[in-house]
């Protein structure tokens, strides 16, 4: 791989898939707020980039399998996040595991993602950005299935119902959308309630 992959780029940030110097596949996510900002809430301890250490380490201690954050660096006023490149996520799988053919998949990659919002729940953690697309599923997909979460920068202590309703919510929206049915979706994912 010489050119890095551009998962997702917004006005917030860019995330690639790149290798490191061992020759192994790493994710990068760079920071694109502007410089200042980045430097005050560095030096502050807010930045989202040492949120979402802390955070990945926090849930790693409690028992919820995340993605380990290698490295936060600052480089130029520009603050960087890598970890390692863990698979798929979930939305990927989910689409190419479209038809009759894939239900059996589907169905392994819903029991997963329902066994880590169960986790969540089980925790009392509040993840704000659970969805398809923070979910990956380990090297070893289309085989095994380690899933993990990741960018779990926004996860808190303490879970209300409402925000319990809307974090199960928005992992079925985004588990629909990406191709899974309905019906699938119920059987795997715990109760919004």
């Amino acid at each position: 791989m010489d050119e890095p992959v551009v998962f997702k780029r917004d006005a917030r940030s860019c995330v690639e898939l790149m290798e490191d110097a061992d020759g192994g596949r790493v994710v990068r996510k760079r920071y694109l707020h502007g410089r200042f900002k980045q430097r005050w809430t560095y030096r502050l301890g807010v930045h989202p980039g040492q949120k979402e250490r802390r955070a990945a380490a926090w849930l790693e201690r409690i028992g919820v399998p995340v993605v380990a954050v290698m490295e936060v660096s600052r480089s130029g006023g520009e603050v960087t996040v890598v970890t390692r490149w863990h698979g798929p996520s979930l939305d990927v799988a989910l689409a190419e595991a479209g038809g009759a053919a894939g239900a059996a998949d589907r169905a392994r990659l819903l029991s997963a993602a329902g066994a880590l919002a169960e986790r969540l729940i089980e925790r009392r953690v509040f993840f704000k950005d659970l969805k398809a697309s923070n979910v990956v599923l380990g090297p070893g997909w289309p085989g095994a299935v380690d899933a993990r979460l990741i960018d779990v920068g926004s996860a808190r202590r303490g879970l209300s119902g409402a925000q319990r309703r809307r974090m199960v919510g928005m992992l079925r929206a985004t588990c629909e959308a990406a191709g899974a049915e309905p019906g699938e979706v119920a059987a795997a994912l715990p109760a919004a309630d």
